[in-house]
């Protein structure tokens, strides 16, 4: 595997190359991927901080591609709020040439004794609540 990472005023990415081989299989799998996150502060114009809600929320892209073609792509939002930071939130879309359509969405609070969390997923065969 070999990568590549960094980040500029909040806004992180990277770019990898992996090789896969198993033991009696003639093919190689090689897959790139590149990721990046935005914080809304930055699409929106302001400065970057990391003081308020909203410059908390990131925008998030992922893609892959492996040696058979297949393609694979997630985007989303996701960041924390309250004064604490303690409550996390996700949604994300995605998409695989070889799956369909995929996404989800999660909830977390945590409280001063435990995590309470809510989910929901979905893809082209089923639905699930978390």
């Amino acid at each position: 595997q070999l990568g590549y990472a960094s980040g500029w005023q909040g806004i992180s990415y990277s770019l990898s190359w992996s090789w896969n081989e198993s033991v009696g299989i003639s093919d190689t799998d090689r897959i790139v991927a590149f990721n990046m996150s935005i914080p809304f502060s930055l699409l929106s114009g302001r400065r970057y901080s990391r003081d308020s809600a909203f410059d908390r929320t990131y925008a998030t892209f992922n893609a892959n591609r492996n040696s058979n073609g297949q393609n694979s792509w997630q985007s989303g939002i996701g960041g924390t709020l309250l004064d604490g930071r303690n409550l996390s939130y996700s949604v994300n879309q995605g998409h695989s040439s070889t799956n369909g359509y995929s996404g989800n969405a999660s909830a977390n609070w945590q409280a001063a004794y435990g995590t309470l969390g809510v989910g929901y997923n979905y893809d082209r065969d089923q639905h699930d609540y978390n």
